[in-house]
């Protein structure tokens, strides 16, 4: 999230002192014009740059909407043409003893479409380097560089019109905060830079301006701290909110399986108690056992139903009727049933694809239940498999994404694949930090990780067999880090829209107080 804030802040910063710089640039056009009045050359430019600094400050706010986008491309093209249509008007100044060349060294060779600020920026640069080299205006070479470099983000922009493609290759460069977003504001950043050097070597003749750059500077410095601090404690409080109810959330989950737990021990008493299972038992009646079984099943609704006779046989299973005649000698929660203790547990069974997580309760069947020394003629178990259908119950509670590891493989979870067809099942966990904490440790963890390549806040808890016994899997709650992102980016660029306005607004009674300070030095 924070790398987040890093980046649009730097997005920010980089355009906004940009901005200053063309502001800067176009004062001097426009004092220049200002002091003979002999033509619109320097007027226009001027006017060309004070365009592009209002169309940098917009753009530095981060809102994507189509209007605003259209409006800003609108002035980039109006200030840009208005900039090179002044170079082409201006004269070229020759040094003394050099003739006149005649040959402008540019060619435009571009065989596809691509945004007009991008061809601007191009023939801009390249006018001003052909009046630094073929004329006596070697200054200009740096503002030659300057609108090179701006050519060369606006450039590497381009492709972000594709941003939608599915080719993975471009997609992976495309990512915001990747290496092309990088690169674009390095290339803006070094112009900026060029375009700001050139700009001080002018101001620091003109006292007012640089009065005026100096106070507008400080304005910037002070609504960017502001801004940065204002979103930094902003983040941080959703960030450590959204972790907090994660931690109440895992909490609720643990809850949840002690529940259907509870429930299980239920069913399992109250079918040790049924009648019917009863008489089939001390009958020897498997077609009677059968059908109350399989009744038994559907009415509890559970996943999973046993019977076995005091040598631990099983005499019937509701799910698989045929599948009888093993021996559960090694069943610890059997063998406590048989010895008259109604208890539960949860079990890992390794499946097919993936773990088998089941929340198993048993219970003694007793050949009469109001008598303190009833003979215990057989067991039950019974209880319910942790499925999909279980996380997506409380995924659908809790707007959470939920996952049951048995180990450190997923055996149950609400991730599913980008063809919508299958799920994650299967697979494993890979952040050794969190197998050691929860595994091994047996302790709670909450903070952010990678979820199949995607960035989520997290809380794990630990899974375990019975009370304060062993840890056999392990329980999952988390939710993108995207949608937090998405309301703290909303903030960040209300934030810095209210900073951009603020600092327009500012330069008007900076400019006063500059030509006012610089009125009281020279009288």
């Amino acid at each position: 999230m924070f790398r987040q804030l890093f980046f649009d802040s730097f997005h920010f910063a980089t355009l906004v002192f940009l901005a200053l710089a063309l502001l800067t640039s176009g004062w001097l056009h426009i004092d220049s014009w200002a002091l003979d009045k002999k033509g619109k050359t320097h007027l226009f430019r001027g006017i060309g740059f004070f365009m592009l600094a209002i169309a940098y400050v917009i753009h530095a706010t981060n809102f994507e909407i189509p209007i605003i986008l259209f409006l800003v491309q609108i002035v980039k093209v109006i200030g840009s043409v208005l900039i090179l249509l002044s170079l082409f008007k201006e004269p070229l100044l020759h040094p003394p003893s050099e003739k006149v060349s005649l040959f402008i060294p540019f060619t435009l060779a571009i065989n596809f479409l691509v945004p007009s600020s991008v061809i601007l920026y191009f023939l801009i640069a390249l006018v001003y380097f052909w009046k630094s080299t073929g004329g006596h205006e070697k200054q200009k070479k740096s503002v030659a560089f300057a609108f090179f470099f701006l050519f060369l983000a606006e450039l590497v922009k381009i492709p972000f019109y594709a941003a939608d493609t599915n080719i993975v290759v471009l997609s992976s460069l495309l990512e915001q905060y990747g290496i092309l977003w990088i690169s674009y504001h390095i290339l803006f950043l070094i112009g900026t830079i060029i375009l700001s050097a050139w700009v001080i070597g002018y101001v620091r003749f003109r006292v007012n301006i640089q009065i005026f750059v100096i106070t507008v500077t400080s304005i910037i410095g002070i609504f960017l701290i502001t801004t940065l601090s204002f979103t930094y404690i902003l983040l941080k409080n959703l960030e450590n909110n959204a972790l907090s109810h994660l931690k109440t959330d895992i909490k609720v989950m643990q809850y949840t399986t002690e529940r259907f737990q509870l429930e299980a021990l239920a069913n399992a008493k109250a079918i040790a108690n049924n009648t019917d299972v009863k008489n089939s038992l001390i009958n020897f009646d498997k077609n009677k056992l059968k059908e109350a079984t399989l009744k038994l099943a559907i009415s509890q609704d559970v996943s999973f139903l046993l019977i076995t006779d005091t040598n631990s046989k099983v005499l019937m299973r509701a799910e698989d009727s045929e599948n009888t005649g093993d021996f559960l000698t090694e069943d610890p929660l059997l063998i406590s049933a048989l010895e008259g203790s109604s208890l539960t547990d949860i079990t890992v069974k390794q499946g097919v694809v993936s773990p088998d997580i089941l929340i198993r309760a048993a219970a003694p069947i007793m050949a009469s239940q109001f008598t303190e020394s009833a003979e215990i003629i057989g067991g039950v178990i019974t209880g319910f498999k942790i499925d999909n259908a279980f996380v997506d119950g409380i995924k659908k509670l809790t707007g959470l994404d939920v996952v049951v590891f048995g180990g450190e493989t997923r055996a149950a979870t609400t991730f599913v694949s980008p063809d919508g067809k299958s799920r994650h099942i299967g697979t494993k966990e890979q952040n050794s930090e969190i197998i050691n904490k929860v595994l091994k440790e047996g302790e709670i963890f909450v903070g952010p990780a990678k979820i199949l390549n995607q960035s989520f806040y997290t809380a794990y808890s630990p899974l375990r067999k019975k009370d304060g016994d062993e840890v056999i899997g392990m329980l999952f709650v988390g939710k993108p880090q995207s949608e937090l992102l998405e309301t703290a980016a909303a903030s960040t660029r209300l934030t810095f829209l209210g900073s951009a306005i603020l600092m327009i607004f500012s330069i008007v009674p900076a400019y006063f107080i500059s030509r006012r300070i610089h009125e009281n030095l020279e009288a």
